[in-house]
């Protein structure tokens, strides 16, 4: 488990740095659960990821995926996939 408050992350593709994250992730039977993530992005901008992924490929399965919301936030993100 790790739990998270009033953290930042930076990214190259973000304009501004995500600041006030927080939240919790844990690790239960090979799935990576984020149970609510949120951090704030310039003045009006807010990002919100909850959802759980597997950790192995082999097992994937439908119901497991990862919502992320997103309010004013401005990505640059130009050729990043090749």
């Amino acid at each position: 488990m790790a739990s998270f408050h009033r953290v930042s992350i930076s990214s190259p593709v973000l304009t501004r740095p995500v600041s006030n994250v927080g939240g919790t992730i844990r690790v239960i039977n090979n799935q990576l659960r984020v149970e609510g993530l949120e951090g704030r992005v310039g003045r009006k901008g807010r990002i919100y990821v909850k959802g759980k992924l597997p950790l192995r490929v082999n097992e994937a399965s439908l119901r497991e995926n990862i919502e992320l919301k997103t309010d004013f936030l401005e990505v640059r993100a130009k050729n990043i996939f090749r």
